[in-house]
């Protein structure tokens, strides 16, 4: 049975049964007179539900997009933040007050990237881990044992001193030790 689409100005929603205008349909290329069967509203009301029933079906989904589409969500996340100031705020620091030692850990690997930049030092990524098991928990320093996350990464040759930051030249050490050393 073929429709014409140009005759066609009403539809009947499959979902609250009440007859529209097809302006309050989504177009759709799949379905017949080229509008989806549910209105807009009603459409709205299912996608809800099912985002509420299928929480890890639609968080797979939402990460795929968003992985093949990385400028459209950007530009997504842009103009929701742009339309609500306070939220990047507050997201931002719930994420650092649930992640502290992670964002401690990681303002301090900036911070030693960019002062041995400054100075045109050799600058390697470094493991963290990786330091930790080579060194076997122990401080370079002092020699006693240190928690994971308390250890501090001390430059063997300090970075103000011409040294490099890469593995080689780091190793494990407390805070209070790395301090007290300092730039010797």
């Amino acid at each position: 049975m073929q429709y014409a689409k140009e005759t066609v100005i009403t539809r009947k929603c499959t979902q609250c049964k009440i007859v529209k205008m097809l302006s309050e349909f989504y177009k759709s290329k799949d379905r017949q007179l080229g509008h989806d069967y549910r209105c807009k509203e009603c459409s709205r009301i299912h996608k809800t539900t099912w985002r509420y029933n299928n929480p890890s079906k639609h968080n797979t989904q939402s990460r795929r997009w968003r992985k093949e589409h990385p400028q459209a969500s950007r530009a997504i996340e842009k103009k929701y933040f742009q339309s609500h100031p306070g939220v990047k705020q507050t997201k931002t620091q719930r994420y650092r007050a649930r992640h502290l030692s992670l964002v401690r850990r990681n303002a301090v690997e900036r911070m030693n990237r960019r002062r041995a930049r400054i100075r045109n030092a050799t600058v390697i990524p470094i493991n963290r881990l990786h330091i930790y098991e080579r060194d076997h928990g122990i401080c370079q320093l002092c020699w006693n044992p240190v928690e994971q996350e308390a250890m501090t990464l001390d430059h063997i040759v300090a970075l103000a001193n011409g040294g490099s930051h890469e593995p080689a030249n780091v190793q494990l050490a407390h805070l209070q030790c790395n301090r007290l050393k300092g730039t010797k």
